[in-house]
């Protein structure tokens, strides 16, 4: 963290305030503090993990104003292929602890769900889906 140069948390929220529309600023931070916590930082790991059970916080309550009950899972992987969460953007595709711990909470409480990493990109969908790739 302190290679960063935003070595407390006054700094790291006066960097994610000035940086707040620059998505991909905030997500190099991510990985710096992934670094830090693979080296055995322990703030650096309590960050992540923050921030991991805040996107859970984000999947759990889109889930829940989407239907999405244990009921409607079983119903759903019941059927001929499972439900999907499909984990895109920088922060959940290359920061590994985070994302484990987000996988974690969905298979803890969703293990109906198949949660995985498209090889498509989210862009390249969304252009399949507007008719502009085939």
């Amino acid at each position: 963290m302190e290679k960063s140069g935003l070595d407390t948390l006054e700094k790291i929220d006066l960097f994610v305030n000035e940086h707040l529309f620059d998505k991909s600023e905030i997500a190099r931070f991510s990985m710096i503090a992934c670094e830090a916590a693979k080296q055995g930082d322990p703030q650096a790991e309590g960050i992540l993990k923050d921030c991991a059970e805040k996107i859970w916080k984000l999947i759990e309550d889109t889930a829940r104003k989407a239907g999405w009950t244990r009921q409607s899972q079983v119903s759903l992987a019941s059927g001929k292929e499972k439900p999907h969460l499909w984990l895109w953007g920088s922060v959940l595709v290359k920061n590994e602890i985070i994302r484990d711990e987000v996988v974690k909470r969905v298979r803890q409480v969703m293990p109906e769900i198949d949660v995985a990493v498209p090889e498509t990109s989210a862009l390249d969908l969304a252009l399949m889906l507007a008719g502009k790739i085939r």
